[in-house]
């Protein structure tokens, strides 16, 4: 897809003047306007994640293309953009990430036709950074508001600005794509000069993209079932454009940028959240342990556990729990009780399927075998794992009292604020990670392509 927008009236003077044989006027180097938009302070690259936000190449591409403004009826000359693309520059903590927007120069031809001036065709490269917005680092709520651009009404806490400035302008005559355009060279000339002006215009004029990040702290505060704050940034731009953020919990691992997840698992996505399993983990096993022991203590016994493991697989969520039930009379009845909760996400919900546990009970004698046999205490603690499993699969929303009246249940919306735009949930996959994709509903107005859903949910 390519997209049209208009020049200067002199740029078309001095292709004019080009092709008449004239000598254009001087080339002098132009001086880039200052930005007129303002940002939180800058921190420090982390270099590692808790969390990573990926948005397809496609979805920014997107965006970039709308902001070009169409060449009016009266536009004598213009771009046309060919390719917009990410980039990275120095891999590693002092990388510079890149979005290159690669264009030609035109200008009109006989019968409203766009003719392309030979040789002029450039690549400009806006540098891409990222910022954090957190209580602790804005303060004041009125310009948190403005920097994420919150809808009224609506909780504003965190969020990121992804800033877009000026790295610079390549191509043109007698240079390759990625020769940059220099206005001391000798090559440098009038058309040159006009291109790059339009180019400095163009990066000062670029908004910032907000990304409202409450819905995902919410979520990670349900999943931990603690307060939890955003505490540092990262960025790649490796095709696609991933945000790693760090919280204030667990222990964050190094940033690799480089794995594509948004491709390889969930293809045709415009973005994905992958959450760091070993973030979860302890607090899903904490939980667990927890509501078992609770639900055991109902009914006047006590469970010592020495299981409790929790794996992320293809078949979802398997969870483990062993150990010894104290029963009157019985003695301490071994017991071993297994789940593989699967996790869904259907219109724009996500929820927890989790089937009756399977339960092994295994009497250390004949004796303590016939003591048992017939009782139903240990329902309450199958009760409780199973209320357990939903409580913390749907990120603390469930009931945490007793178990779902359906196999499945849904207790928490996945749509996300991105200035305009609102990102919605549409697949979650948890073999080997935790990972929630969805799509855009400004892509999907842009693209008119229907809104991703079911017609009915596994809880409906």
């Amino acid at each position: 897809m390519t997209r049209s927008a208009p020049l200067s009236a002199l740029l078309l003077l001095c292709i004019l003047l080009a092709a008449g044989g004239c000598i254009p006027p001087a080339a002098q180097c132009p001086q880039p306007p200052a930005s007129r938009w303002t940002y939180p302070p800058q921190m420090p690259r982390a270099g590692t994640s808790s969390v990573e936000i990926e948005f397809s190449g496609n979805y920014i591409k997107q965006m970039v293309l709308a902001k070009i403004p169409a060449p009016g009826p009266n536009d004598n000359t213009g771009v046309e953009v060919r390719q917009v693309r990410l980039e990275e520059r120095n891999p590693g903590p002092g990388r510079t990430n890149i979005m290159a927007v690669q264009f030609a120069v035109w200008g009109l031809g006989q019968g409203g036709t766009h003719v392309f001036v030979p040789g002029r065709e450039y690549t400009l490269r806006l540098r891409l950074t990222p910022y954090l917005v957190t209580p602790r680092i804005v303060p004041d709520e009125g310009k948190r508001r403005a920097l994420l651009d919150c809808p009224a009404g609506k909780p504003c806490e965190s969020g990121i600005v992804l800033g877009f400035d000026f790295y610079e302008l390549a191509g043109g005559p007698n240079r390759s794509q990625t020769e940059v355009v220099d206005c001391k060279s000798a090559k440098y000339d009038f058309l040159d000069a006009q291109v790059l002006q339009k180019a400095f215009e163009i990066a000062a004029a670029r908004a910032p993209m907000p990304v409202g990040m409450d819905p995902l702290v919410s979520l990670l505060e349900g999943i931990v079932g603690s307060r939890t704050f955003l505490t540092g940034i990262d960025l790649s731009t490796d095709q696609d454009l991933t945000l790693a953020l760090t919280v204030d919990k667990g222990t964050p691992r190094p940033f690799r940028p480089t794995v594509a997840r948004l491709r390889t698992v969930a293809g045709g996505a415009d973005w994905g959240i992958w959450i760091d399993r070993e973030l979860v983990t302890p607090y899903i096993r904490q939980a667990v342990s927890d509501k078992v022991a609770a639900g055991a203590a109902q009914k006047g016994l006590t469970m010592l556990q020495d299981r409790n493991d929790v794996t992320f697989g293809s078949s979802g969520i398997a969870i483990d729990v062993g150990g010894r039930v104290k029963v009157p009379l019985c003695g301490e009845v071994p017991v071993r009780i297994q789940v593989a909760a699967t996790p869904k996400v259907c219109n724009r919900w996500l929820g927890m399927c989790v089937p009756d546990p399977a339960i092994t009970i295994s009497p250390v004698n004949d004796g303590q075998k016939v003591c048992v046999s017939g009782l139903t205490l240990l329902g309450d603690i199958v009760s409780a794992l199973k209320s357990a499993v939903t409580y913390v699969a749907t990120l603390g929303q469930g009931s945490g009292s007793a178990p779902a009246p359906k196999p499945c249940s849904a207790a928490k919306e996945i749509a996300i604020p991105s200035g305009s735009d609102i990102l919605y949930g549409t697949a979650i996959d948890v073999d080997g990670m935790f990972y929630i994709a969805g799509r855009s509903r400004w892509m999907d107005t842009t693209l008119s392509r229907p809104t991703s859903g079911a017609a009915t949910c596994p809880w409906n």
